[in-house]
């Protein structure tokens, strides 16, 4: 923020400035359409969106909290429409340093995971899932624990996608075939799971008629013995 620069009667002066140029649009005809006024308040917008993009992270609670009570300030002047202005600088300088309310901080991967299950929830759009998808979900006895519309927020290898799935308990997941569980002569259906995506990547695997085959420790009272850190949702 710089020094010698008053910010209430900036923007009790946006407000006034903005209410004149809306008189003179609404009525075109009865005085002279000033450049003036809209060039003084393109200045003093511009002002407020270079603080935000010249800030540093130091700077950028103290100027959070600044946009907030410009908000406020705007809201109680009636214009609603700089009010969000101020209201949608303040988020962008949360979302740049992630700065969340109440010391939470706010990460991306954390916003893509938790869109994508609102995304779905709202009806604002689904990843469809395809017939070979399904087929799997079904062989894997799944049908109940999926998720439809879901996707993985960053692009998976081409061979795992048809085995991709969101399970209601374990998030994002590839179905596989436990390799060290699975014996000759044993149905490959008995042996699918759904799998932690981070943890099939990290671990490695394998297509094998048409499936993904995947070495995981697995325990017959804990299952699947993975990284916490792996679990995505």
């Amino acid at each position: 923020m710089r020094e010698s620069f008053d910010h209430s009667k900036a923007v009790k002066l946006i407000t006034k400035l903005s209410e004149r140029i809306n008189a003179q649009f609404k009525n075109p005809g009865t005085t002279e359409l000033s450049l003036e006024p809209m060039t003084v308040l393109a200045d003093l917008r511009d002002y407020y969106l270079y603080e935000v993009l010249d800030a540093t992270r130091e700077r950028a609670p103290g100027l959070i909290n600044l946009l907030w009570r410009l908000e406020t300030q705007s809201d109680q002047q009636g214009d609603r429409f700089h009010a969000g202005f101020f209201f949608t600088l303040a988020e962008l300088l949360k979302v740049k340093y992630e700065i969340g309310g109440w010391g939470e901080k706010i990460k991306r991967q954390d916003f893509e995971r938790s869109f994508a299950v609102t995304r779905v929830k709202l009806g604002l759009g689904e990843v469809r899932q395809s017939s070979a998808n399904e087929e799997l979900i079904r062989k894997a006895r799944l049908s109940g624990y999926v998720v439809r519309g879901m996707s993985y927020p960053s692009p998976l290898p081409p061979e795992l996608q048809e085995a991709y799935c969101y399970t209601s308990d374990g998030g994002h997941s590839i179905i596989v075939v436990l390799e060290n569980e699975y014996h000759d002569g044993q149905r490959v259906e008995d042996n699918l799971v759904p799998a932690p995506v981070k943890t099939v990547l990290r671990r490695g695997y394998k297509i094998k008629d048409g499936y993904v085959w995947c070495n995981i420790p697995y325990s017959e009272e804990l299952g699947l013995l993975t990284e916490e850190d792996d679990d995505e949702f």
